[in-house]
């Protein structure tokens, strides 16, 4: 359950850290920041496992870097299961693959 948490915690502070760092974020209030925060830890627990899976030679060809097309598809598709968001595009979805990247990477350090 702490895992859960933390990962909650880690998509909802990177969805407030894309609001600020690019233009393209747009989400109209906070419960809407929660529900989508909600909603990417729902899919990186159920669909993103699976993707890696199904797309496990093209991340040993790429060295892994295909892990963030893997990222940015599912905050595409939390962007278009939360309709009160507007997370840009592309180019977006993949700065919040870096972000969340970034902030596991601070979180897991913050653990020890």
């Amino acid at each position: 359950m702490k895992k859960l948490k933390r990962k909650f915690i880690i998509n909802v502070a990177v969805l407030f850290v894309m609001v600020y760092m690019t233009s393209g974020f747009n989400i109209n209030n906070v419960l809407a920041v929660l529900g989508a925060g909600l909603i990417l830890t729902g899919l990186n627990m159920v669909v993103k496992p699976i993707l890696k899976a199904l797309t496990l030679p093209i991340t040993i060809l790429t060295l892994g870097l295909f892990g963030f097309v893997i990222n940015a598809f599912i905050i595409m598709l939390t962007d278009l299961l939360v309709p009160s968001i507007n997370l840009g595009g592309y180019i977006e979805y993949i700065a919040a693959a870096l972000v969340i990247w970034v902030l596991n990477i601070i979180f897991k350090a913050l653990k020890k």
